[in-house]
């Protein structure tokens, strides 16, 4: 297992953890910022010549802190709450709302990921690990009165939708749709911690979704060679 992380020194030690809590020895860590597309780059020329197996699953973590707040820490694992659409016109504040934005937007190139490579024998799918209070990441920021406000709503919310969950129960099931054999071939598909769900219609807008893949090749001056939807020798798709 390769963790990708910003931070080398960290990132080390949390493979050192990770091998003498497992007592496998095939834990390590490389420098990647996913801020800068010249460390993207560098990963992926380091990864290809350091002689590792062939690469077999990726498993990315991503959000917006829901608080707002300039440096929070993420929020949440990739997902998408089934009231998306009603959240980015209800939400509580710019914070929220962008922390559904961003779940919506994971949803987006995931579903269009899992079509444009729908020739392929790869695999693409969100997963909703549930409200996680336990890793301590989704710390609210601000006053004691903030603190105390952002807990009891996030609390209530959490058991109305219903998206509790703890990282040891939302980890095997991560782990299990990466590894189990059964779910080889499921692609396209919304886990809600460890089962298929639906997820909001707002999602499935398949223009919405192209739309961002073809602006978020365009803002980042990728080509489709530079992607895995490239074909050498055939012609590209997308």
């Amino acid at each position: 297992m390769v963790l990708a992380c910003r931070n080398p020194v960290r990132g080390e030690a949390a493979a050192e953890a990770l091998r003498t809590e497992t007592g496998n020895p095939h834990s390590t860590a490389m420098e990647l910022d996913l801020a800068a597309l010249d460390s993207v780059r560098a990963f992926c020329d380091t990864f290809a010549r350091v002689g590792l197996p062939p690469l077999y699953g990726v498993v990315c973590n991503a959000g917006v802190s829901a608080g707002g707040m300039p440096g929070g820490p993420p929020f949440f694992p990739v997902r998408v709450a089934h009231s998306d659409a009603r959240a980015l016109a209800t939400g509580p504040g710019p914070g929220m709302r962008a922390h559904c934005m961003s779940k919506l937007c994971n949803l987006y190139c995931a579903y269009e990921m899992a079509e444009l490579l729908a020739d392929r024998p790869v695999t693409v799918n969100a997963f909703n690990p549930g409200v996680m209070s336990d890793p301590g990441f989704a710390a609210p920021a601000g006053n004691a009165l903030v603190r105390g406000a952002t807990r009891v709503f996030g609390a209530v919310m959490g058991r109305l939708i219903g998206k509790q969950g703890t990282a040891t129960a939302s980890g095997a099931a991560l782990a299990r749709l990466v590894t189990d054999p059964a779910l080889a071939t499921t692609t396209g598909t919304y886990i809600d911690r460890g089962a298929p769900a639906s997820s909001s219609p707002l999602s499935h807008d398949r223009a919405n979704a192209r739309e961002l893949w073809r602006a978020s090749m365009a803002m980042t001056g990728l080509s489709e060679s530079d992607t895995a939807l490239h074909r050498p020798g055939g012609t590209a798709t997308g």
